[in-house]
């Protein structure tokens, strides 16, 4: 018993060295930094694109993205917001955390803001006294309206006119070899909504009365692209 008892102390310090060694001999592999995540939106009542580079839904810790804004016809880009305030387009940020970027977006003002093609349809009266039907598609282009519309039966001819800064159309068709020339108006659609894809445009269309034309009218409406 006594050999044991002088023993104890030894055991003892051997095993706390071992249990030393244990712990300075093992490691622990370091983890990997979290990925970051990018928001992107957009505000305000005009349409428009934002593209990130690398595109990505999630970012390595100190990654640098480069954001645009790309906005569409009829409309303007005004600003970021969030991670990007202040900056130019493109904008930059670094991936240090989760990031909001947000692109503001207004409906363009004067006669650009109606800028796009259209597609309608038109129905009425016809120098003879019959009513007919038919479709036509415009592009408008800083004000100036043209494209085909032909609400006479038989008519090639095409429209050339104009549109305000309110929107409003002036219009009209040569006569062609019917003999009829058309004069149209309308109105395309207003600042709230202009530059907006799906915005509508409704109006009127006349025959001038001629000794070749007998006077007539009918309705227009057409959608933008």
């Amino acid at each position: 018993m006594r050999s044991y008892a002088r023993l104890l102390p030894t055991l003892l310090l051997v095993g706390i060295m071992m249990v030393g060694c244990l712990g300075m001999d093992s490691t622990t592999a370091p983890s990997d930094p979290p990925l970051r995540t990018l928001t992107l939106s957009k505000s305000g009542a005009g349409t428009g694109s934002i593209v990130a580079t690398p595109a990505a839904t999630a970012y390595a810790q100190g990654t640098t993205v480069s954001i645009a804004a790309t906005a569409d016809s009829g409309s303007a880009f005004t600003g970021w917001s969030g991670d990007g305030a202040g900056q130019a387009n493109p904008c930059t940020i670094i991936m240090s955390t989760d990031r909001t970027v947000t692109a503001a977006f207004t409906a363009s003002t004067g006669v650009g803001q109606f800028d796009g093609t259209y597609d309608g349809t038109w129905s009425g009266g016809q120098s003879d006294g019959s009513t007919l039907t038919g479709t036509f598609t415009w592009t408008v282009a800083s004000g100036v309206i043209q494209g085909a519309f032909a609400p006479i039966s038989g008519s090639t001819a095409t429209m050339s006119g104009t549109a305000s800064e309110s929107g409003a159309i002036s219009a009209s068709i040569p006569a062609g070899t019917n003999g009829c020339s058309v004069n149209l108006t309308g109105q395309l659609a207003t600042s709230s909504t202009g530059g907006i894809t799906g915005a509508t445009a409704t109006g009127t269309y006349s025959l001038v009365a001629s000794s070749t034309c007998n006077s007539a009218s009918g309705t227009w409406s057409a959608i933008r692209r």
